[in-house]
């Protein structure tokens, strides 16, 4: 187990079902809701012990010391947890304690002799039919196709700048604050543009937000303060979840480096990129397009977010805002579908069918937990991102229904696979058939 979040793929078995500790029998009937904020994984969560019945929370980790590892054990907002979840059991006393003293049951998933059974349940059915990459690059297809066509009803909506400046945000932002652009349209931020450059900048954008940092001793949090301060007649307000995010998530880091990719592309992503690649007569590759800008970024920036986690806070390594895998990320999730939007109703075939190419040859990205899961059932790896997507698309049609239902994305890999295939075995390099 090399994740957390891997945990939550038995949650669903575990219901209903009785386990001992300690002597008292425990059954888990609702987990409640997830909770993406500060505090336990999930709330309002149903737990019957012996023949009582609660209504509190419940905290995963993959070992039990970590509740003390995060200092759960002194942090008020967990003293409603009524179970902890792990992975591993490696404390010495079975349970562990909250901010008021009070004991806790452990149980440990990995213990329980219905795991095996558990994992099995979980095999996704697609590994009888998957046989080779070109089936799992069909897939990969198709998920492209859907992401492009819900773009497409984005742009008719918002147009083609303002829906890719929501598209950024969200490929950006922690989940719980992908809301931000439409409190600040991409018209406000040009504003911030004539306001000045480095902090200035920075200082004009987030005021936009009303953000205000904490009364600290932070030089560059002081000079916030005073440049918010100078344009409204009282403190602003911080109305945003700027807490309960993981560092590398927090929200102003994210925004700063929005503001280094419009700084660098002056606003015109479609129009400096494809002066690009014509300069280059066409000749761009995927490598060029993603080695030649992510190394350019740190030029337009401010340290300050480089090294701190949050207002004040220094992180204990430099962390670049627009690291090569966030621009991989970015480029292949948001930037190429929309460039190739754009080039096919500006009537540019050459430049759209270089887009195309890009998509096909991208490199693998960062894999997440999803991914992992379903190539570990699979007799092959993926080699590039497109397979990645592949992966996704298997995860989100079994894994995220109610019923675990495959019978929608099986349907998929039936009667259009050879047609498919047939079709790339044609035109190897760059197919796209969207």
């Amino acid at each position: 187990m090399k994740n957390e979040k891997e945990l939550y793929l038995y949650l669903e078995n575990l219901k209903n079902k009785v386990f001992s500790h300690d002597g008292r029998k425990i059954k888990i009937l609702e987990f409640g809701q997830r909770n993406f904020e500060e505090g336990p994984d999930f709330c309002r969560a149903l737990v019957q012990i012996d023949d009582t019945r609660h209504r509190g929370a419940i905290e995963l980790h993959l070992r039990a010391k970590d509740w003390y590892r995060h200092y759960h054990h002194i942090n008020p907002l967990y003293d409603k947890v009524l179970l902890h979840l792990v992975w591993e059991d490696d404390v010495t006393v079975p349970t562990v304690f909250n901010n008021r003293g009070h004991l806790i049951p452990t149980l440990s998933i990995q213990k329980m002799k219905i795991r095996r059974k558990m994992l099995h349940s979980w095999i996704c059915p697609h590994q009888k039919l998957l046989n080779s990459l070109d089936d799992l690059e069909y897939l990969g297809w198709q998920r492209t196709g859907q992401r492009i066509e819900r773009f497409q009803v984005m742009i008719k909506k918002k147009g083609w700048e303002e829906a890719l400046y929501h598209q950024l945000f969200r490929n950006l932002m922690y989940r719980k604050n992908i809301h931000l652009p439409v409190l600040v349209p991409l018209k406000e931020l040009r504003k911030t543009g004539k306001e000045g450059v480095g902090e200035e900048r920075e200082f004009a954008y987030f005021q936009r937000y009303h953000f205000m940092p904490p009364k600290i001793s932070d030089e560059y949090s002081r000079r916030y303060r005073d440049y918010c301060l100078q344009r409204s007649s009282s403190e602003v307000i911080n109305e945003h979840s700027l807490y309960g995010c993981r560092p590398y998530n927090y929200p102003l880091r994210r925004m700063a480096g929005l503001l280094i990719l419009y700084d660098y592309f002056s606003y015109d992503f479609y129009g400096r990129i494809y002066s690009d690649w014509s300069r280059q007569n066409g000749k761009m590759e995927i490598s060029q397009l993603i080695y030649h800008y992510y190394t350019q970024f740190d030029k337009h920036r401010t340290s300050y977010w480089h090294y701190h986690s949050s207002w004040g806070k220094t992180t204990t390594a430099r962390v670049a805002l627009i690291g090569k895998q966030r621009w991989k990320n970015i480029l292949f999730n948001t930037l190429l579908p929309f460039l190739l939007i754009k080039a096919r109703k500006s009537g540019h075939t050459d430049f759209a069918a270089t887009i195309e190419k890009w998509i096909y040859s991208m490199p693998l990205m960062e894999q997440n937990y999803q991914e992992r899961f379903i190539r570990s059932h699979l007799s092959f790896n993926p080699r590039k991102a497109l397979h990645q997507y592949g992966l996704l698309l298997m995860y989100a049609g079994c894994f995220n229904h109610a019923q675990k239902d495959c019978s929608h994305c099986l349907e998929m890999l039936k009667s259009d696979r050879s047609s498919f295939i047939h079709q790339k075995n044609k035109r190897r390099e760059g197919f796209f058939p969207f």
